[in-house]
């Protein structure tokens, strides 16, 4: 993770976060964060960015955040007060084109759902991933997971860019390959041959279009592969590393600990709960 990149160590959060004094509450993550933020504002108004990039936001507006984008926003004068849901995930490889929407400024992505007929079931359904995502039902990331592609999908019918913006094939047939071989050494410059481009065009494409490189979306897709092993298998640790295209159990070890925020063994022992924390 690059310097200054904020994480919160689960595979996905989600909250609700309400700001009543224009004043104060406000974020400023000068890098951004290591996933991606998915912002729905229920109340008020909110600020987004500084000088000639700002813009506001009202209630039926969503936002997304790509990872490592500035985040830089808060309470409007008027009303001085903005509430907002959110949440933090990492997207399944068939998820991107169904986050190609229309940019507002600065790398912060925007889609209106005022006056759209999805808005009430996506506003519903973002009510209850935030439920889900804080509560103690087993398996409870798995489900919010579902309930933010069900979102995804409803609020896709109202973006303008929905039949235009496609990931670029190339993108697809790496992600395809990378799932397909987490377990195995995977080299930039085999990705780079595979779609025909160079190491530098591949690396350019997938932050363009992911918000990352090649290599931390492998890791990434390596973590979640962990994550489900160590909760729906009795193997050991070790070998679980190995079937993640990590055979190093240090290495393993300190790579799932920086994504999930706790050692490989007692992820298992908590059943994938991560300790409850403030919003």
């Amino acid at each position: 993770m690059r310097a200054g990149v904020v994480s919160f160590n689960v595979a996905l959060r989600a909250g609700r976060t309400v700001i009543r004094d224009r004043h104060s509450g406000a974020i400023h993550r000068e890098r951004g964060m290591d996933g991606w933020i998915l912002n729905l504002t229920s109340d008020g108004r909110g600020n987004v960015n500084q000088g000639a990039g700002r813009f506001s936001v009202d209630p039926g507006e969503l936002l997304l955040f790509k990872p490592e984008v500035c985040h830089d926003y808060g309470a409007a004068t008027e009303p001085g007060r903005w509430t907002h849901l959110w949440v933090y995930f990492f997207p399944r490889p068939d998820w991107f084109e169904l986050l190609q929407w229309p940019e507002a400024s600065g790398g912060v992505l925007r889609l209106d759902l005022r006056r759209a007929a999805q808005r009430p079931t996506v506003e519903a359904l973002f009510e209850d991933l935030i439920q889900t995502a804080i509560g103690t039902l087993p398996r409870a990331t798995q489900l919010a997971m579902c309930l933010l592609e069900q979102l995804l999908l409803r609020a896709d019918e109202a973006n303008p860019m929905s039949a235009h913006m496609r990931l670029d094939p190339r993108i697809q047939l790496a992600l395809d390959y990378i799932q397909r071989h987490t377990a195995r050494s995977i080299r930039i410059a085999e990705l780079a041959h595979l779609c025909g481009l160079s190491e530098s065009r591949l690396s350019h494409l997938f932050r363009s279009q992911l918000g990352m490189s090649p290599l931390r979306w492998l890791e990434q897709q390596r973590m979640e592969r962990a994550r489900e092993l160590l909760l729906m298998s009795g193997r050991p640790i070790r070998e679980i590393g190995a079937a993640s295209g990590m055979p190093n159990p240090v290495w393993f070890s300190r790579c799932f600990r920086r994504h999930a925020g706790m050692s490989p063994r007692t992820f298992r022992e908590r059943g994938g709960q991560h300790p409850a924390r403030p919003s």
